[in-house]
């Protein structure tokens, strides 16, 4: 009876040592983790300038962009994200667009909830505007102008998936693919569909503005 009792004691002794040595531990990897800074913050700011290649939905053409962002964080789920292309040159001898700033604002959703991780993936919905005019040449060697090109605003909106990886507190890689809606109308020959995919990618820089 008395060894069954001392048995009982030692058991009970144990596990209540081993639950006080987990808790404090866990206590300890909470407490750390408060003390630590993630990739991903409140107001953490982002930004970044590349070039951007695109194609066109409605024909054969290819353009290229330079593209600026800039991304504020309200938490860890949403951010407010402006994006600016500015249009640069196509690959064809005769292009469609003659030149195009395209300008957008919206809202991007973060599936990765988690600060400490380096991975993120986002969605975003973003409306804008265009000024683009069409190229008005006729195909001849030399190029000879028909008409002088017109400037042309229209609405338009932006639908993007993208992911960046973190590599330090102050920069990220990243990469973002973009359907962009617009039309070009009040022209004689028009109107016409200028939506285009638009791709992406470079090395971001990143401010924390919050501690």
């Amino acid at each position: 009876m008395v060894k069954s009792i001392l048995v009982i004691a030692c058991t009970f002794i144990t596990s209540f040592g081993f639950s006080q040595e987990t808790g404090s531990a866990e206590f300890l990897v909470i407490q750390e983790r408060r003390r630590m800074v993630g990739y991903r913050n409140k107001g953490l700011l982002e930004a970044s300038v590349t070039l951007a290649p695109s194609t066109m939905l409605s024909r054969k053409s290819n353009n290229f962009y330079l593209n600026a962002f800039a991304e504020y964080h309200f938490d860890l789920n949403v951010s407010l994200r402006s994006d600016n292309y500015l249009h640069l040159n196509a690959l064809e001898d005769s292009p469609f667009i003659n030149n195009a700033i395209r300008s957008y604002f919206g809202v991007f959703y973060h599936l990765n909830h988690n600060q400490f991780t380096n991975l993120d993936v986002t969605l975003g919905v973003q409306p804008g505007i265009v000024i683009m005019s069409k190229s008005n040449y006729d195909g001849l060697e030399p190029l000879v102008a028909i008409e002088p090109s017109r400037n042309i605003v229209s609405p338009s909106f932006a639908l993007s998936v993208g992911g960046k990886f973190y590599v330090w507190k102050y920069f990220n890689f990243f990469a973002n693919v973009s359907y962009l809606n617009s039309n070009m109308g009040g022209l004689p020959d028009g109107p016409f569909n200028t939506d285009e995919i638009i791709l992406s990618a470079g090395l971001g820089l990143q401010i924390p503005t919050r501690k």
